[in-house]
């Protein structure tokens, strides 16, 4: 996938701290046109610990997903730096002026430093309608899908011309028994009116493969990816073996900057599996990456 995506290099995010207003609608870069697959990297300048901030960009209507991936920067040695992507959501906004995804990032660190993010969009591989949900309301649902990297994403329907319409995927997970394999989702309209969505269900090859060892039934597997080019994105997901009936989440992830004893700065992605149910005591995942390279 990776040389298959073309790079843009913004200048200057639209950047959201809480309590600051929102910025003017900034066009998508011509060219980028539904079912182009595209990135765009950002920059979020010095953070200080446990603080979060919002990002958005205006992108096409209704044919990707977007997920964003993050390079830290500034750490010093022994003092890391690491940052979380904690939400991200897509606004339809009113008056049918285009569709907006947003995302918050957070300096989980111990130290002030910054992060660069990469934001990349993959084009829709299948899609289904969810109606209409009223602020606040979540939905579960489920998409049979096959082998693969699969991700969702949202255009959100039902704006009015004063309203923007507002909807997270809050969750997903993966189930699996021996004949077939489910990506189940949480869907919530975290918007001011009742409004639907069209889910944009995205699939890529997997550049990157690699077993977890057997996760007991309610536990949670930890593991960190070490010597990431500071340029690649990741998208990624952690089905269970085909084998008997699992269930796994990938509760956490966040991404690290550190400086090792030789001087030499390291990238490492951080996940975090849980097993939600199982039939056996325990179950396997599969961790399977799309890297995406700038």
């Amino acid at each position: 996938m990776g040389s298959r995506i073309r790079m843009l290099v913004v200048g200057a995010a639209a950047v959201v701290v809480a309590g600051l207003a929102a910025p003017a609608a900034t066009a998508a870069p011509p060219g980028i046109v539904g079912g182009a697959q595209a990135s765009w990297v950002f920059d979020s300048g010095p953070i200080a610990p446990g603080v979060s901030e919002n990002h958005n960009w205006k992108v096409p209507d209704g044919q990707e997903a977007y997920q964003v991936s993050l390079s830290p920067y500034g750490a010093l040695v022994g003092k890391p730096c690491q940052f979380e992507v904690t939400r991200l959501w897509y606004v339809q906004l009113k008056d049918n002026l285009g569709r907006r995804v947003w995302w918050t990032v957070k300096n989980v660190g111990s130290q002030t430093c910054g992060t660069s993010m990469l934001l990349t969009g993959n084009p829709k591989h299948q899609s289904f309608t969810q109606s209409a949900l009223d602020p606040g309301q979540t939905w579960n649902t489920v998409w049979n899908i096959n082998s693969g990297v699969w991700s969702v994403g949202l255009s959100p329907t039902g704006a009015t011309s004063t309203k923007d319409c507002a909807m997270e995927v809050t969750r997903t997970w993966q189930l699996t028994n021996a004949t077939k394999r489910q990506l189940w989702m949480t869907l919530k309209n975290v918007g001011t009116i009742p409004c639907g969505t069209t889910v944009i269900m995205t699939r890529t090859t997997a550049d990157v493969t690699q077993l977890t060892p057997p996760i007991a039934k309610s536990d949670t597997y930890t593991n960190a990816l070490p010597n990431v080019s500071p340029t690649v994105g990741y998208w990624f997901g952690v089905p269970p073996v085909l084998m008997t009936y699992c269930k796994l989440e990938v509760t956490r992830d966040f991404w690290e900057q550190r400086i090792n004893s030789d001087l030499i700065a390291e990238r490492r992605f951080h996940y975090w599996v849980k097993n939600l149910d199982s039939e056996d005591p325990y179950c396997v995942g599969n961790l399977v990456i799309d890297k995406v390279t700038g």
